[in-house]
């Protein structure tokens, strides 16, 4: 049974409802007139040089589409559909050290690559294109001979060109001591896991040159160094990054690895239970295609357990690949975000204003402040939250006018193999909030479905859901 496939492929409808870009370094970075974007801290961005011009330097727009203005839609109710692209006022990264430095600072990346003007054995009938993304997870590798290497990787969806399927697609920069920097990608069909991308020779870069690293000129950044401080930060919707220094932990480690990071873009914190402690996760696909989910829980007592997983997804009898170790914040791991104040949105009208002006929004749910109304769900002492940055406004004008917004995390199950655990949540113009929790796998008999079943939970802005922006 394929058993990430398939969960990939039932879950993208949920993923493309948000509003989804692709961003990644095959696909050109462009809007057409429905789209409005705009640069934070700054004014609108009327013309595709506008654009270009601002997502070249790492600075932070955001894309606003509306339906209304389109000569031809499909769309069945009016739609508004926003994509925050992160960031600032930039300062280039031109050596390798600097590189490291700034994440190991936790600063927060833009990655931007012109590969047209990269060194690549493509033919000349293919076109080339520019990109970037401000989403990675990055490790330090030994190179074999003493040194060291750096990979920055994130994964995307994207349509495969068998029409009505889709890829999991991986890029990945590459980024040696010397400033050498080579780029590759793999797109692994969500029904098959065949790797789609025909061109595995990549490309071959500098940085500084053709593959710039931006990050935000005037942030100030705080570490949290205690399971208190970090939960804080959480509660207050702060921009979390996690740092590890393999080589500080204890236990089994992936082969080669020194040190990885990632932004955290969403976490649940349990209170009471055996695993008690705040939840999160990253996956992706490695280079040989298996599948790979990092899990970590931070315990009250500050140590963070880290569990990775490695498997392929196509062989139902593929024995798993596990590394567990743990490592103690301040020691072994570091948990960042940049300094800037927060301000909690307590209005529909707010919310919306913030996510169409460009601020970087997050959200939190307090499940004890939510109810079910058939009785048969109790989440208190659950909490959870992640990054409100692919959202939808449907209905506008309407009396059923609403803003969407989902999350999800891919976990380890030792009946399916993956699971995603997914929230997604509306509220309407009065503030009222449904939440939509998900735990989707296959069960013991094989078939596909979400544990929490058809359960809606009711709750308030403000008291089960709180949205932060930009102060």
């Amino acid at each position: 049974m394929l058993r990430l496939l398939l969960c990939l492929a039932a879950f993208l409808p949920a993923i493309l409802a948000q509003g989804t870009l692709i961003n990644n370094f095959w696909h050109f970075w462009y809007w057409y007139e429905w789209y409005f974007i705009t640069e934070v801290g700054g004014g609108s961005l009327d013309t595709f040089d506008d654009v270009l011009a601002a997502v070249r330097a790492g600075h932070s727009i955001t894309g606003n589409f509306d339906s209304s203005l389109c000569e031809e839609s499909s769309v069945e109710e009016p739609t508004e559909m926003s994509k925050f692209s992160s960031l600032f006022l930039s300062t280039p990264v031109t050596s390798y050290d600097d590189l490291m430095t700034a994440l190991t600072e936790g600063r927060q990346l833009m990655i931007t690559a012109v590969a047209t003007d990269c060194e690549h054995s493509l033919p000349p009938e293919v076109v080339l294109a520019e990109g970037g993304s401000n989403y990675y997870q990055y490790y330090v590798v030994s190179d074999g001979s003493g040194g060291e290497v750096l990979i920055l990787e994130w994964p995307t969806l994207s349509l495969s060109e068998n029409e009505g399927e889709t890829v999991y697609m991986v890029t990945r920069v590459i980024v040696s001591q010397s400033g050498s920097t080579f780029i590759t990608a793999n797109a692994f069909n969500t029904l098959t896991w065949v790797d789609e991308y025909p061109y595995p020779e990549g490309f071959q870069c500098n940085l500084g040159e053709n593959v710039n690293i931006y990050y935000a000129s005037d942030d100030a950044i705080e570490t949290f160094g205690s399971y208190a401080e970090v939960e804080a930060a959480f509660m207050e919707g702060k921009d979390l990054q996690a740092t590890v220094d393999v080589t500080s932990c204890t236990g089994t480690f992936p082969e080669g690895v020194l040190a990885a990071g990632a932004k955290v873009l969403a976490w649940v914190d349990e209170e009471e239970g055996d695993m008690a402690g705040i939840h999160f996760s990253q996956s992706i696909a490695n280079l040989a295609g298996d599948v790979v989910i990092q899990e970590f829980l931070l315990g009250e007592d500050g140590t963070l357990q880290i569990v990775a997983t490695a498997f392929n997804p196509v062989d139902p009898g593929d024995v798993p690949d596990v590394d567990a170790f743990a490592c103690d914040i301040g020691v072994g791991v570091t948990f960042t975000a940049p300094a800037y104040n927060r301000v909690e949105l307590t209005s529909y009208a707010s919310v919306v204003d913030g996510q169409l002006s460009g601020s970087k929004l997050s959200a939190q749910i307090d499940f004890s402040q939510c109810v079910d109304p058939t009785g048969q769900l109790d989440l208190s002492g659950l909490s959870a939250g992640a990054y409100f940055q692919d959202v939808t406004v449907l209905g506008i004008g309407t009396p059923e006018e609403r803003i969407f917004g989902s999350a999800f995390g891919a976990h380890s199950d030792p009946i399916s193999g993956v699971a995603y655990e997914t929230f997604g949540a509306t509220i309407d113009t009065s503030n009222n909030v449904l939440v939509y929790p998900g735990y989707w796998r296959f069960n013991e008999n094989g078939e596909w479905g979400n544990d929490f079943g058809d359960a809606v939970l009711e709750c308030t802005l403000g008291e089960g859901l709180k949205i932060f922006g930009e102060a």
